[in-house]
């Protein structure tokens, strides 16, 4: 409400893949290697994904008639990213990185930021 008012606004989150990598805090790492991940709130559950970079560069400068047609596909089949082998005990997420990788960790809180209970973490690893 503003005043008497009423608006209805929606929060949008950004979609991991969709960021400019510009934008994304980077790790820097010559092979691949353990990040262990500690929350200043506890989160009930974490977990990690992954996308290429060089996957998302592509898609994002592609402009021929054949790859908008197939965008909405590739869209559909490429945004939930990989799965990453990952360990979440005691409310500290562990897993490995490689260089060229973007990274999502998502999480759910008991209580969440803003009305939201899931939130995610995005960041890329380079060399």
């Amino acid at each position: 409400m503003n005043g008497s008012e009423r608006r209805i606004e929606e929060l949008r989150q950004i979609d991991p893949q969709e960021w400019r990598v510009d934008d994304l805090a980077q790790v820097s790492v010559a092979e691949e290697a353990s990040i262990t991940v500690l929350f200043d709130e506890r989160p009930l559950w974490a977990c990690a994904r992954s996308w290429d970079e060089e996957e998302l560069a592509a898609g994002s400068i592609a402009d021929s008639p054949l790859f908008w047609r197939l965008r909405t596909l590739l869209d559909a089949a490429g945004s939930v990213g990989d799965e990453v082998p990952s360990s979440f005990e005691d409310g500290v997420l562990t897993f490995d990185v490689e260089p060229g990788r973007r990274y999502a960790i998502s999480t759910t809180y008991e209580q969440g930021f803003s009305g939201n209970d899931r939130i995610e973490y995005v960041f890329t690893v380079q060399k």
